[in-house]
């Protein structure tokens, strides 16, 4: 895996790539179903746990190219307070943001939030997030990102936690020891989820 430290500049090129990324999910098109101004959006939508990430957790990224990144968050920093979240993201930001479609995405926040407290250890690492951009899937970059906090968590024995809408990442994220312990569908919606817990002796 590179070297490359994520910074803040990083920030609005990444939110590009997770845009591209994820603008077919069930989930994006949930918050925001019109898909031509879904790219637009989603750029502000993943400014949002990418900042967070900064403050509170861990964000890495393939290379200065930002082919892919992940957010996590270590013990102790979920949820995200408030005030966090608050002081991540522009207000002018929020603002939009909120209109763009905060109402759904705190029904679905409110519903995975629930899954997450039931599921996960209190001390665990959280995977709030891993995207690759189309073009350059399926060449390792997912794994890249993913073994070497895999290695260090395993290290700390400690167990980690994450949530996925998309069902061809069930099986790469089994790979690496991750397990299902919830699936279902979200309630009054088409979404399809899977919770999955990979415990701390996983190693």
């Amino acid at each position: 895996m590179s070297d490359t430290v994520f910074e803040r500049r990083m920030v609005s090129g990444a939110a590009e790539m997770l845009s591209r990324a994820f603008h077919a999910d069930m989930l994006l098109a949930n918050y925001f179903p019109d898909s031509t101004r879904r790219l637009a959006v989603g750029r502000l939508f993943f400014q949002l746990p990418l900042s967070i990430g900064l403050r509170v957790g861990e964000v890495s990224t393939t290379s200065p190219g930002i082919e892919g990144v992940a957010v996590w968050y270590p013990p102790g920093t979920y949820p995200v307070s408030t005030w966090k979240t608050l002081q991540a993201i522009p207000f002018l930001s929020a603002l939009r943001f909120g209109i763009a479609g905060g109402a759904r995405m705190k029904a679905l926040g409110d519903f995975f939030d629930s899954r997450h407290s039931r599921i996960a250890p209190t001390n665990h690492w959280f995977l709030e997030l891993l995207g690759v951009d189309p073009d350059a899937q399926g060449r390792g970059h997912a794994g890249s990102l993913l073994r070497p906090v895999l290695a260090r968590i395993d290290g700390e024995g400690c167990p980690s936690y994450l949530e996925t809408t998309n069902p061809r990442n069930v099986s790469m994220y089994e790979h690496f020891g991750f397990q299902v312990r919830d699936s279902g569908t979200v309630p009054d919606t088409r979404i399809d989820y899977w919770c999955m817990l990979r415990p701390g002796d996983a190693a």
